[in-house]
């Protein structure tokens, strides 16, 4: 079996999980029964050899200070019933020999958001990357984000969903992760 074949079988056996019969000759639409393929060739352009290049720069100015870059829009789709995920992020990190580029971490963003994904372990997939790559320990990552299978089964048009994983300071000292939230908040009011 194909790896696109075995995606597409792995979204199909999802898809019937919840309730949609792709087999089916008689469905109203039918497209259902490409559906899963359409899928597997979307997702298969998010493997995790496609990182983003990544090219730091000396902390020249030597920056102490908390480095925010606030909502970074994003779209994934939830790993349970491949419906959207429709947020924001907010990263911030306390540089110590390097920076990077404000888009990189965009970059770093989206790219684990193009999988189907859980929003928790999206939080923390940014922190640890970002950790790893600045050699540092000081990372906060706020997501706030509506889930559509939750949107879909509630009809709660204004539920979001928030995670956070914070790390070094961020945990340690009260008015850095005070600011860092209060920022979090003002900037993604009703995001």
């Amino acid at each position: 079996m194909s790896f696109s074949n075995e995606k597409s079988s792995m979204i199909q056996k999802k898809l019937q999980m919840n309730g949609v019969n792709v087999q089916s000759e008689i469905n109203i639409d039918q497209s259902l029964k490409h559906l899963s393929q359409e899928y597997a060739k979307m997702f298969s352009k998010s493997g995790y050899n496609h990182f983003p290049k990544i090219d730091l720069m000396k902390n020249d100015t030597r920056s102490d200070q908390m480095i925010m870059i606030n909502n970074i829009q994003f779209i994934s789709f939830c790993e349970h019933h491949l419906l959207v995920i429709d947020g924001f992020s907010t990263v911030a990190y306390v540089p110590k020999k390097y920076i990077v580029g404000f888009s990189k971490i965009s970059q770093i963003v989206h790219f684990f958001s193009k999988r189907p994904q859980l929003q928790e372990r999206l939080t923390r997939q940014i922190l640890i990357s970002l950790k790893t790559i600045l050699d540092i320990e000081d990372v906060a990552v706020f997501v706030r984000a509506v889930h559509y299978c939750m949107k879909l089964k509630t009809q709660d048009g204004s539920s979001d969903v928030i995670t956070t994983e914070l790390s070094g300071s961020f945990l340690s000292n009260h008015s850095l992760k005070n600011n860092f939230f209060r920022s979090c908040y003002s900037f993604n009011k009703g995001g």
